[in-house]
C-alpha cells in the first residue's frame, strides 16, 4: 500500500523546493518560473506573484538562491547550496509532482471536474436549502463516501 497523498501543509511547506526545482537547470526571472510551475502542473495549478516573489527573497536570504538585475528584471539562479539542499528533498517534489498527476486522472478519468461543480453548487446554494433536503444531500454524500470506501477497500487489500 503506497502512503496517503501529500498534504495540503506540506505542499505549501514544499514550494520553495519546487521553485529550486524550475531553477535547476537554468537562470529565470521571476514570471518565467510561474510559468515553469504552471507547465508541470499542465496550466492546472498557476502560483501568484504573492507566493513567487517572497518564496525567492526567502532562498535568496538562504543563500539558496542569487540574483541579478538585467534591465527592469531580477534573473534568479540556483546556488551549488540550493542544489545541495534541493537534492535533499527532490522527494518532497517528486511526491508533489507525483499528486498533480493523480489529481489530473482524477479530474479526466472519473469526473473529478462534475463533482466539484456540484459542490460548488451546493456550498454556493446551502443556505437556500431547507433541513429536508440539507438530509437528503448527507445521506446521497454518505452513501458516495461508503461506496468509494468499498471500492478502494478491495483494491487496497491486494
Amino acid at each position: 500500500m503506497r502512503d496517503p497523498p501529500i498534504s495540503v501543509p506540506r505542499i505549501r511547506g514544499a514550494f520553495k523546493y519546487l521553485v529550486l526545482y524550475v531553477l535547476r537547470n537554468k537562470p529565470m526571472h521571476g514570471y518565467s518560473i510561474m510559468q515553469e510551475i504552471s507547465k508541470l502542473f499542465d496550466g492546472k495549478y498557476i502560483p501568484s506573484p504573492g507566493i513567487v516573489y517572497p518564496t525567492l527573497q526567502l532562498l535568496e536570504d538562504l543563500g539558496l538562491v542569487e540574483s541579478k538585475t538585467e534591465g527592469r528584471r531580477k534573473i534568479y539562479v540556483i546556488t551549488e547550496e540550493g542544489k545541495k539542499e534541493l537534492e535533499k528533498n527532490i522527494d518532497v517534489v517528486e511526491e508533489m509532482l507525483l499528486y498533480a498527476k493523480e489529481i489530473k486522472t482524477f479530474f479526466e478519468e472519473l469526473g473529478g471536474a462534475e463533482l466539484v461543480r456540484a459542490i460548488s453548487n451546493l456550498i454556493k446554494n446551502f443556505s437556500r436549502l431547507d433541513e429536508e433536503h440539507k438530509q437528503k444531500i448527507r445521506e446521497a454524500l454518505e452513501s458516495l463516501a461508503r461506496a468509494i470506501n468499498e471500492i478502494l477497500e478491495g483494491v487496497i487489500e491486494q
